[in-house]
């Protein structure tokens, strides 16, 4: 079974993730926990913590910003705490690497950056 481990507070029960991973300011500082599956190895539940399940939720789509959560939660290297609130402590299990390769920028100097300008300008002008 997939643990959910705080380095000061040991195996916990679930971890949250912050709105605001997919949610931007709508959903800022609104917490939702994520709860290992008993049943199915690395498998998770992403559910809104009671705390914040409330009016709030009136005119929004519940189901739309839960599918959002769980979708979201293997992009996130760490999540946060219940017991501490600290989003520094928890190694999200669930996190996957990007699969995309890095973009690679090419740096150049001043002298660089002017002789391809001077190029550009004597491949214009002749």
């Amino acid at each position: 079974m997939t643990i959910i481990k705080c380095v000061r507070h040991g195996e916990l029960e679930y971890a949250w993730i912050d709105g605001y991973w997919f949610g931007d300011t709508l959903l800022e500082d609104m917490l939702f926990r994520v709860i290992p599956d008993k049943l199915h190895d690395g498998e998770y539940m992403v559910t809104i913590d009671p705390e914040f399940d409330d009016d709030y939720w009136d005119g929004l789509n519940k189901d739309k910003w839960l599918r959002e959560a769980k979708d979201t939660v293997p992009d996130i290297d760490l999540l946060i705490c219940p017991k501490c609130g600290d989003n520094y402590d928890v190694e999200n299990p669930y996190y996957q690497e990007p699969t995309k390769p890095p973009i690679e920028l090419k740096s150049m100097s001043w002298n660089d950056v002017l002789n391809s300008l001077l190029k550009k300008t004597d491949d214009k002008y002749g």
